[in-house]
């Protein structure tokens, strides 16, 4: 018990070290920014965030947290993140007992197939985020930023759609394969 929480005490510790030695309230005052690149951080500031006293020496108004509160924009990004997460956390913690439980996978099919949508969730927001990049500079951002989140959902709600409707003899046909190469669709759903 002892060795867990000195190896618990001596990360946090080691933190802490970190954090004292490389974080600063601005790069003028870290050691490691050099002077070319403190000038190109300069160079991309506004007038107002390089210089306060540009401003007759008053600080610059903050947004109230009632505005971004209120904003559709900021409503609508925490909506898409509590659901992506709510669905990740549903398959990072739960997958496996439904597939075991419910569907009747032995311990090794259940395994395999309960690693599938963290593995894919991982692959495709790397591939939707380059290909919502190459949209929105080829269309522009409403197009980009738009199509790949909506054709994920419709494409989610498919796969949902086909999942919901599988018989429990092709989840028997699921828990009855020995390797994922003898896997095939019609094999799943003839339940054989």
């Amino acid at each position: 018990m002892a060795d867990v929480v000195l190896g618990l005490r001596g990360r946090r510790i080691g933190r802490w070290t970190v954090w004292y030695l490389f974080a600063r309230d601005t790069p003028a005052e870290h050691p490691g920014v050099s002077r070319a690149e403190f000038e190109h951080i300069q160079a991309g500031l506004t007038i107002a965030a390089s210089n306060p006293s540009a401003q007759g020496g008053q600080r610059t108004n903050l947004v109230r947290w009632g505005t971004v509160l209120k904003s559709k924009e900021v409503l609508a990004i925490t909506f898409s993140y509590f659901c992506f997460g709510y669905v990740a956390w549903i398959f990072f913690s739960w997958f496996f007992i439904y597939l075991a439980r419910v569907r009747g996978l032995n311990l090794k099919s259940s395994a395999f197939y309960s690693m599938l949508p963290p593995l894919a969730m991982a692959i495709c927001s790397i591939l939707g985020g380059a290909l919502s990049d190459r949209l929105t500079r080829w269309k522009g951002a409403r197009i980009g930023r738009c199509i790949v989140p909506a054709a994920a959902i419709f494409l989610a709600a498919g796969f949902l759609s086909f999942g919901s409707m599988l018989k429990a003899r092709a989840s028997r046909a699921w828990s009855s394969l020995e390797a994922p190469e003898r896997f095939t669709w019609p094999r799943v759903l003839s339940g054989r």
